[in-house]
């Protein structure tokens, strides 16, 4: 035990400095460094009374209690030290303000240039003027985010226009003036300004009307006039009341902004025959036609080879001496399978593929009378011809018995009557006919009408 602590003092009586240094240590740095701080010296973790550190922030940090991104801060006795050495991310917290109507985050914290969109209230506005704001180093910016609302001056004048009462000199913001344009003049627009922070805004014009013209007996308006005005982009179509005569001219004119027409009024002039036979179409031809030459609106049909379908047509038209109308033949599309029929069915098994000009024949259900038919034809890619089953009519004993009526004639005693078969029907003994429906009826489609006898 001697021996223990003699060797104990021999070391103490060798390393006196260490055995001091450990007592005088007072402050510790966090090694490595919190994100976004950085020291110099770089490697010490343990500082002494009076000794310095640098410490140096990264992009978007700082020392809160300085709000610098770097600063010395020196150890102090009492194992602090005068400034923390720690940095912190810069962030702006939602801004407590009363004139603020939205603000566009959702309460969390905003880093340093992170953006945010807001509105200020009513009779204020953005500083700026544009509708967001940014987390700086001092904070949101603008600052402030919003001001009060400019006013405005006079209200301006507009060209064929005034303002409906008398102007004042100042306007607040959000207040308005209406304003009424000249007699014969229309406006576009309007019709308030209104003064937003100091800017009238709203278009307002006052355009011209335009006269409706007075016209020669050749001519004529088509067009539905109330009144001797037009407005600003407003048209006038005319004819000529004569069909033998045609346009000569822009035949619509539109109401420009200064309150003239765009073009002069059109006339009327006699329309052209037409001399030349009415022009070849290939894999087709016109039908024969008595006149010649064509008149002026005078239409010549035309028809296409077999096998052959047309495409725009059939007629073209005589137009002030031109033939007018488009038309081509094409190899005509064959069709599918023809379509059902209620109440009928096809005569013979139908095909899937049918050629240009192939017929199909229908039948209806025992009972049924055909309308139209019995004929489809493949037109073209298309069946054509319009077929229909008419219904039988029943006629139910009970029902007669109901209405105290008999058949009048054995023959009508069936159970099915076809479309147009006419009944006729008598009051059983004792009974007396109503007079509201008839005593002689006819089916149609499936409908017959009961007289009643009482």
């Amino acid at each position: 035990m001697r021996l223990f602590g003699l060797s104990w003092l021999f070391l103490l009586w060798l390393n006196p400095n260490e055995s001091l240094q450990q007592n005088e240590i007072k402050c510790q740095l966090t090694l490595p460094p919190l994100r976004g701080t950085r020291y110099e010296p770089a490697y010490r973790s343990l500082f002494s009374p009076g000794e310095k550190i640098r410490v140096t922030c990264g992009e978007g940090y700082w020392i809160l209690n300085t709000q610098t991104t770097s600063t010395e801060t020196t150890c102090k006795n009492d194992r602090d030290w005068t400034i923390r050495p720690v940095c912190e991310e810069v962030t702006c917290s939602h801004p407590q303000a009363l004139y603020l109507d939205h603000w566009g985050d959702s309460g969390q914290q905003q880093r340093l240039g992170d953006t945010v969109t807001y509105r200020c209230g009513s009779d204020y506005r953005s500083t700026d003027g544009a509708p967001w704001a940014t987390c700086t180093r001092d904070g949101w910016e603008p600052n402030p985010l919003c001001q009060a609302a400019y006013g405005c001056k006079r209200p301006p004048s507009i060209s064929n226009g005034d303002i409906k009462t008398s102007a004042k000199y100042h306007y607040q913001h959000k207040e308005r003036v209406e304003y009424i344009c000249q007699q014969y003049y229309t406006m576009e627009g309007g019709p308030f300004k209104t003064c937003i922070n100091g800017e009238w805004t709203a278009e307002i014009r006052c355009h011209q009307n335009c006269r409706v013209p007075e016209v020669p007996a050749s001519l004529r308006i088509a067009t539905d006039v109330t009144g001797n005005q037009i407005r600003k982009g407003q048209h006038l179509t005319f004819a000529c009341q004569d069909s033998s005569h045609v346009i000569k001219g822009n035949a619509t004119i539109e109401c420009l902004e200064n309150g003239q027409w765009s073009n002069p009024l059109p006339t009327c002039e006699a329309a052209k025959d037409c001399r030349r036979s009415p022009p070849p179409l290939s894999h087709g031809q016109a039908k024969p036609g008595t006149r010649y030459p064509y008149r002026h609106n005078d239409k010549v049909e035309y028809v296409c080879d077999t096998d052959y379908g047309m495409e725009g047509g059939p007629f073209k038209t005589c137009v002030d001496g031109d033939w007018v109308g488009e038309m081509r033949c094409r190899l005509a599309h064959g069709c599918g399978r023809p379509p059902p029929l209620s109440d009928g069915d096809t005569k013979s098994r139908p095909k899937y593929q049918y050629q240009h000009n192939d017929k199909v024949e229908y039948i209806c259900q025992p009972y049924y009378v055909m309308e139209g038919g019995p004929f489809k034809t493949c037109k073209d890619g298309e069946w054509t011809g319009e077929i229909r089953c008419l219904r039988p009519c029943t006629v139910n004993r009970d029902d007669m018995n109901r209405h105290n009526i008999q058949f009048k004639h054995r023959r009508d005693d069936k159970l099915y009557s076809e479309h147009n078969d006419v009944i006729v029907f008598e009051c059983k003994r004792g009974y007396r006919h109503d007079g509201a429906v008839g005593m002689r009826q006819t089916c149609e489609h499936g409908v017959i009408h009961l007289p009643t006898c009482q």
